[in-house]
């Protein structure tokens, strides 16, 4: 797997961590002050001409404070991250009408990471000079038993990688083998291990888990961390790099289900690569059409999600005569 993909991995395993309980989240990393009612809305991810995308941006409302939360999440420290930060808050503040703006570097790992790690940044471009401070969360100085604390299984594919003893590990995998519903126990496992590979073997992981992490093709296939893959690299490199890095550290542990499944079926699914295609293009359009019309209904992005290649050809053609997400309605329901 290349190192774009490794890093997207553990992207999309904390993305889904925000998605799933961003309010549990925010107050693990100290965004947030416990027991303090606020509104938390999900935002927009596209700045303006600009092509980089932040990890997590949030509308927090308590009381009669109104500001934006910008979370940035790293597994290795990166030296540039800093005057990111000052140009994210720049374009957040411009379109979010001057909400005050506060960031929070979340660094997953110590690796790269100099002493002191640096909480302010300044950008000076001539007579310019922008300054911005902002937080750092080191996730290994937080204890594990915060997040157990909160009994919010989201966040249980964190404890691997908090301050803690092993009988913190133990109790996480415990509490993520007791969840009842099928597709939540596969997919927190699957991040369990992704993001404790970070610092654990990941046959000890599984040891965690009873041995009995039976994350079948099927189930793989629905997680958004397989998602993610197929839509990263090209198709023999993916399914050489998923092969080894997931095959390398689960088979000893995984039974029947990983082991068959990802030693014959995940690769010949993968070396397809036409469901790939189909979601990265779906994902591509999804995109284009926010960046035209801005915040679309969440009905709506589901009904582009479902279109097949025909119909994606037709809409890009179409898009540019669309005048309206209106038109884009009248589009789709002609289309179906």
């Amino acid at each position: 797997m290349t190192d774009a993909a490794h890093h997207n991995a553990y992207d999309q395993a904390f993305k889904y961590l925000a998605d799933a309980d961003p309010y549990a989240l925010l107050v693990l990393l100290g965004v947030l002050p416990v027991n303090v009612p606020a509104t938390i809305t999900p935002l927009a991810k596209e700045l303006i001409t600009s092509t980089r995308i932040p990890d997590e941006i949030y509308l927090i409302e308590s009381g009669q404070d109104r500001w934006i939360a910008h979370i940035e999440v790293q597994t290795r420290y990166d030296p540039e991250m800093p005057r990111r930060l000052v140009d994210y808050a720049d374009r957040l503040r411009i379109v979010h009408d001057d909400l005050p703006v506060r960031a929070f570097l979340v660094l997953l790992t110590a690796r790269g990471a100099p002493d002191p790690v640096p909480t302010e940044a300044t950008l000076e471009l001539g007579r310019l000079r922008l300054s911005f401070g902002y937080t750092v969360v080191k996730l290994w100085e937080l204890a594990a038993e915060a997040a157990l604390a909160t009994e919010q299984v989201a966040l249980l594919p964190l404890v691997p990688l908090m301050r803690g003893e092993r009988s913190a590990l133990a109790q996480a995998a415990e509490r993520l083998q007791a969840v009842s519903d099928e597709a939540q126990r596969q997919e927190l496992q699957l991040h369990f291990l992704v993001l404790g590979g970070l610092r654990y073997d990941v046959g000890e992981l599984i040891g965690a888990l009873g041995g009995t992490a039976m994350i079948r093709l099927e189930q793989l296939r629905e997680s958004s961390v397989y998602q993610m893959i197929w839509q990263e690299g090209q198709a023999k490199g993916l399914a050489q790099g998923l092969e080894q890095g997931l095959e390398q550290g689960l088979e000893q542990g995984l039974e029947q289900g990983l082991e068959q499944g990802l030693e014959q079926g995940l690769e010949q699914g993968l070396e397809q690569g036409l469901e790939r295609g189909l979601e990265h293009e779906r994902l591509l359009m999804t995109r284009l059409l926010q960046r035209k019309f801005g915040v679309l209904p969440p009905e709506v992005i589901a009904r582009v999600q479902t279109l097949g290649w025909e119909a994606l050809e037709q809409l890009a053609d179409a898009l540019f005569d669309l005048a309206d997400p209106n038109a884009l309605t009248a589009w789709l329901n002609r289309t179906e």
